[in-house]
């Protein structure tokens, strides 16, 4: 077999079984098994041809490096073929390269196109082949091109004269029309009709030849042939003397058969109808009760025996798989099987070991000896003194392999009964494992679990069964051993179902993070929010299950329930995935993309320039003298300084708008300067939509400041109002999806936000729920949506999307919402905000409780738990770090400013 590539590299695997002559050719020392040729070639130079000899297991006997050579197999006529094509390619005969032998190639090209894969086949084997499978001494079998070419005899003495041309002495397919007997005459005339499959009768002189003609597919455009010729004399008379014997045989033993059957199944009924009833309960699972048969039949005896003991295999079996399906925890997992292997083979010791993810090496993950008291792995923290055992490194000459690689690579498993005076293998790994003090290993089994896809996940290790009464050491025997198959692959399959769990869980585990991630990187006004706030909702959880005082004392998660806590924590803003940046960085009132001050300092900047043109214009018409005119441009340029210094302070978010303040935003609006260039050039097409098309002569006088009907942006598609929506939510939702006039948006009144952009930073948590719902949630997990969604839910009522009351809030989604504040304040990396003091923070936090914003118990539960400070030592500024009095803050009284009572 080969496999070569257009590059010119080849790699070939010669079975010397199958080919002496290559053993021969190659020089093959005595054990060679497999000749393993391969040629590295670069840039067409001479390459050297590496040979390597490996025994029947597989372990290099020898190598050598032969002289250099130019033969390049992409000049040879199979490779030209078969690379190019998708089909099979089936060559003629020609003599093969190293052996010299008359043969064939057959060849496919890779799957990628870059290479071939051939199998050379000699004429001498496949006539070999065929000879095997004569069912008679006389019998031929050929195989046959469509065109009766014949690729091979069952006799190559028959066809080797036929083999070379007279010209070159080349090897060619003779024709069966090179042959003078009638059969291949005939033969000839029935393959040229393109015949069918089926039978055959010939005749060849006085002899009749029965045959059978089959045929197969074997490369597109040339069918091939398989005709077996047999003589009929040959064929029957053994049958006919073999049916007459049969008949005679046959009517003794049944008339024995008949006598014995009448005496016997008056003795036997009774007891197989009994245990008959006894297999159906077994097949309907019903174990109670013993199988009690009394009969002086052997046989029956012994059966009865067997089933008792099958009944109670398979009950206990049913057990173990029961439990081993049940249990979730890893670490559990590997006690119980180690547990149930040892009980059932009476083990001293054993341990089990696990095959890494890189599937390189073993290591041994729990070990349980009863007569030293070692005890390493699972729920014990101590590792295993066992080094991993490497699965990929070549072995040594003279180097034993371990026992435990070669149960893992041949997937077999090895029973020694004397582990003192096995040499095979090493051991020396399995000794310094179990062995300490007195005792020593003695027998020893090694099993391979191997999962319902026959992949090998680990290995089963049990040593030294228990003594006997009579005091002597037993070995595993041959049921037990048995046993332990069948335990073992139950248990490969639970180890393989729980490792599919945690690589699943794993795998969600790492998306959600990454979303969280990406959401915290979008902006430093979110910097690692995402990740802060599930550290405090598991200390908050934490908390809660330990406290004994209400509402806390019978609240308790179980492991599903705070692995939904878990994602819904990381999750609980991945709506503002969604959220456009320049909403939630909205550092000033005219900031979208771009801040548009600019803008408007650009329109200022061109009255600037109107009022010293018409200055100069003024001067160049007037002879008189110049102060008024100074004076006025002065005083112009100076209204307009002021004029862009209150619009820049309008636009900073900490700039409060009174009436007045407005009254003048909408005065300097009114202004008017002069606009040259068409406005709906180089604009987008949803811009230009939004443009009504008002055609006029340029140019125009456009207001310095304008709300204009351009600045709307309307709903569409998803502008369903949200009392209408299915969801639930009873949010306010503004008429327009964004306002970006000018004067609109110099006039909020506080901060820097629309009533548009309050609601699309809002909608975060609108789209949080509807992302998280949309996902297939398993039904532990069913809660995480509105777990993750409800923490912008207040206490009173007033809360988003939904407005629920604290009634309506269960104790995870009041610690979601907890947690969300807290961390908010504390942030000391966020561009909007100075960082607080952890006293500043707590009396925040307090006045919002008050307000019904956030629940009491739940801020209670934040101070005297101490999780306020675990959090700040680990996570906060030091400076922001100051001392509280929790005594005195939960001490003050609650202000009445709640206008809904939850």
């Amino acid at each position: 077999m080969s496999v070569a590539d257009v590059n010119g590299d080849l790699f070939t695997v010669r079975s010397v079984d199958n080919s002496p002559a290559a053993a021969t050719a190659f020089k093959a020392p005595s054990g060679t098994s497999f000749i393993v040729q391969g040629m590295d070639r670069k840039f067409d130079e001479l390459v050297a041809e590496h040979v390597l000899f490996l025994d029947d297991k597989l372990f290099v006997i020898d190598e050598k490096t032969l002289r250099q050579t130019t033969y390049d197999h992409r000049r040879q006529p199979w490779f030209k073929a078969s690379v190019y094509t998708h089909g099979i390619v089936t060559t003629d005969y020609y003599l093969l390269s190293e052996t010299n032998q008359a043969g064939l190639t057959i060849a496919r090209r890779l799957k990628e196109g870059h290479g071939v894969v051939a199998a050379d086949l000699t004429l001498r084997d496949i006539s070999d082949r065929l000879a095997d499978q004569r069912i008679t001494p006389s019998s031929e079998l050929l195989l046959l091109y469509g065109d009766g070419s014949i690729i091979s005899h069952s006799d190559f003495g028959k066809i080797a004269p036929h083999l070379y041309g007279a010209a070159d002495q080349r090897p060619r397919m003779p024709k069966l029309s090179d042959f003078d007997t009638p059969v291949f005459i005939e033969l000839a005339k029935i393959i040229a009709g393109k015949p069918s499959a089926g039978p055959l009768s010939l005749r060849a002189g006085p002899k009749a030849m029965l045959g059978y003609l089959s045929f197969i597919q074997f490369q597109k455009g040339r069918q091939l042939y398989l005709v077996s010729l047999i003589p009929r004399d040959e064929l029957l008379s053994d049958i006919i003397r073999l049916k007459n014997q049969s008949i005679l045989i046959s009517l003794g033993l049944l008339a024995g058969t008949i006598l014995i059957v009448l005496y016997l199944s008056k003795r036997i009924s009774g007891s197989l109808r009994h245990l008959a009833r006894e297999a159906q309960k077994i097949r309907e699972f019903k174990f109670d009760g013993p199988i009690d048969v009394q009969t002086r039949i052997l046989e029956v005896n012994d059966l009865s025996e067997t089933m008792a003991m099958m009944k109670a295999s398979i009950e206990q079996f049913l057990k173990i798989s029961r439990a081993l399906s049940e249990e979730k925890d890893m670490d559990a997992l590997l006690e119980m099987i180690l547990l149930e292997a040892r009980e059932v083979s009476a083990s001293a010791a054993g341990a089990i070991g696990l095959i890494s993810e890189d599937e390189r090496s073993l290591e041994i993950v729990i070990v349980r000896n009863d007569e030293t008291g070692r005890q390493f792995g699972g729920a014990s923290i101590e590792k295993a003194p066992m080094e991993a055992v490497d699965l990929s490194a070549p072995i040594g000459k003279g180097e034993k392999p371990s026992m435990i690689r070669h149960a893992i690579t041949t997937g077999k498993a090895i029973q020694v009964d004397d582990l003192q005076t096995a040499s095979r293998f090493d051991h020396g790994n399995i000794r310094r494992c179990f062995e300490k003090g007195g005792f020593r290993c003695q027998a020893l089994l090694i099993v391979p679990l191997t999962n319902q896809k026959k992949e090998i996940v680990g290995c089963l290790i049990l040593v030294n069964p228990k003594k006997n009464q009579a005091g002597r050491r037993q070995t595993f025997s041959s049921d037990i051993v048995s046993y332990i198959k069948a335990l073992s692959s139950d248990a490969a399959v639970a180890l393989d179902n729980r490792r599919l769990l945690k690589s699943q869980r794993d795998l969600t585990d790492s998306i959600v993070h990454l979303i969280a991630g990406s959401i915290d990187a979008k902006s430093p006004y979110t910097s690692r929010h995402c990740q802060r706030v599930p550290i405090i909702v598991r200390m908050l959880a934490d908390a809660a299950q330990t406290s004994t005082e209400p509402p806390f004392a019978d609240f308790a998660l179980n492991a599903d329930e705070t692995y939904a806590l878990h994602l819904a924590s990381w999750l609980h803003d991945c709506g503002k995935l969604t959220t456009p940046e320049y909403v939630i960085d909205k550092a000033t009132k005219l900031e979208t993309i771009t801040n548009r001050i600019h803008e408007i300092r650009m329109r200022f900047e061109v009255l600037w320039r109107d009022a010293q043109i018409d200055y100069y214009k003024t001067l160049a018409s007037e002879s008189g003298g110049t102060e008024d005119l100074d004076h006025q441009l002065n005083r112009r340029l100076k209204a307009l300084q002021n004029d862009f210094a209150f619009v820049a302070r309008c636009n900073i978010g900490g700039e409060s708008i009174s009436t007045g303040a407005h009254g003048r935003l909408q005065k300097i609006g009114q202004k008017t300067w002069t606009r040259h260039f068409d406005d709906r050039l180089g604009i987008s097409q949803a811009e230009r939509a939004r443009k009504p098309y008002k055609p006029q002569p340029l140019p125009v006088r456009e207001p310095l400041l304008a709300d204009k009907e351009e600045h709307i942006v309307h709903r569409q598609g998803n502008g369903i109002p949200l009392d209408k929506m299915i969801d639930g939510f009873a949010m306010d939702v503004p008429p327009f999806e964004a306002n970006l006039g000018e004067i609109v948006n110099l006039s909020i009144a506080h901060g820097t936000l629309t009533p548009e952009e309050r609601f699309a930073i809002n909608n975060h948590i609108i789209q949080t729920i509807r992302m998280l719902r949309s996902l297939p949630w398993p039904r532990e997990l069913q809660q995480v949506p509105d777990w993750a969604g409800n923490h912008h839910e207040t206490y009173c009522g007033e809360g988003y999307p939904r407005r629920l009351m604290g009634r309506d809030l269960s104790i995870p989604e009041r610690i979601m919402a907890v947690a969300d504040v807290f961390e908010a304040l504390t942030a000391a990396d966020r561009p909007y905000k100075q960082p607080r003091s952890l006293s500043e923070t707590i009396f925040t936090m307090k006045a919002m409780c008050d307000q019904g914003h956030l629940c009491p118990d739940i801020f209670g539960l934040l101070l005297t738990s101490g999780v306020y400070r675990q959090y700040a030592d680990r996570y906060l500024d030091p400076q922001q770090i100051d001392t509280i009095n929790v005594d005195a803050v939960l001490a003050e009284p609650e202000l009445d400013v709640c206008p809904k009572k939850y």
